[in-house]
């Protein structure tokens, strides 16, 4: 029987569950109550919380009729990764055509999914999340779809970087803003679930807990499924090893031979590569430039391919600088130096 990842075992049902921003989610709880929820636009960095409290909010709302009436978006997955992804996934796939731009495929799943009237509902929800990767055409096409399907659906935004959207959206929203959760009810609700598995801290065990696992609940639910692995007690040093196999995993993506030279030809296995990295292993984008700055003239590779891994490198770091779409130059920095590794 295949283990149930405790990120879905434990994900909150409710908004009675939802850990922390309590002045949200009792004005969400009223606006629910009163039937008159508006589109909403969630503002917050990342790991606050944000696409935890729309689905709780949706299994409020929806109850058994939440697939029906949910229509979750990756912007990022959408227009970030584009064809590539569109081909794979299978929601979008029968909207899918070579011949059609990733902007037509957009407009057309959304001109077909908001105006199906909701199931035992008011109104269905159209969920875009990391919506800071919309391009501006798409936001251009949302602000009118907005107004002509309000009757049937609501749309709801969440994402890091609101400068980003245009203000005829935003100002068609409520703007709500989640704030990074605090340490203490983080390590209340990793209390809780290992109480829940049976799990005891010993010796320095949940000294240890708060030190590294307190700042991100997903990463120390995942950390805490790790350690499960190893016994029921915790001690600090489980915890540790459990955080440093997690940080490891960068390291151990360039040694010789350690990948599928197929692992670069799909765009998806670059993102959840680069999301291991920034969320589990809670790297930010400069410690991954400064570790392979590092790391490039240590690798086992001839100094021709190191020089181009650098030079690739470089022009990473540069755009970065500039401030632009950080993870998209991350995925494509990792796709060109796995490239070189298996030239």
């Amino acid at each position: 029987m295949k283990s149930i990842l405790w990120t879905e075992k434990y994900r909150s049902r409710s908004l009675d569950d939802v850990v922390g921003h309590e002045e949200i989610v009792e004005r969400l709880k009223c606006l629910i109550k009163r039937g008159g929820l508006p589109h909403l636009f969630i503002i917050g960095p990342p790991a606050s919380g944000k696409t935890s409290l729309v689905l709780a909010m949706a299994e409020d709302l929806y109850g058994d009729s939440l697939k029906e009436n949910l229509t979750i978006f990756n912007a990022s997955d959408f227009f970030d990764l584009g064809k590539a992804y569109l081909e794979k996934e299978k929601k979008f796939l029968r909207f899918y055509d070579k011949k059609k731009t990733v902007i037509s495929v957009f407009k057309e799943v959304v001109k077909k999914y908001a105006p199906i009237p909701p199931l035992n509902a008011d109104f269905k929800i159209i969920f875009i999340d990391n919506a800071e990767s919309l391009r501006y055409d798409a936001q251009q096409a949302l602000r009118r779809m907005m107004e002509r399907y309000s009757e049937t659906c609501r749309f709801v935004f969440a994402t890091s970087q609101p400068s980003k959207i245009i203000l005829p959206i935003r100002s068609r929203c409520l703007n709500l803003s989640l704030k990074n959760v605090d340490k203490k009810k983080i390590e209340r609700r990793l209390l809780k679930i290992a109480e829940r598995e049976d799990l005891r801290f010993v010796d320095d065990g949940k000294a240890a807990m708060e030190y590294y696992l307190s700042d991100n609940l997903e990463f120390g639910i995942k950390v805490l499924q790790m350690v499960s692995l190893k016994g029921q007690e915790i001690d600090a040093e489980a915890i540790k090893e459990s955080v440093e196999e997690f940080k490891s995993y960068l390291d151990d993506l360039f040694k010789k031979g350690s990948r599928k030279s197929s692992i670069f030809e799909d765009p998806k296995n670059i993102k959840s590569i680069v999301e291991r990295i920034t969320i589990e292993g809670g790297y930010g984008e400069e410690e991954i430039l400064e570790k392979l700055w590092k790391k490039i003239p240590e690798m086992d590779f001839d100094e021709k391919k190191k020089a181009k891994m650098t030079l690739y490198l470089g022009e990473a770091d540069y755009m970065m600088r500039r401030g632009k779409y950080a993870y998209i130059h991350l995925e494509n920095l990792f796709a060109k130096i796995f490239a070189v590794m298996d030239l």
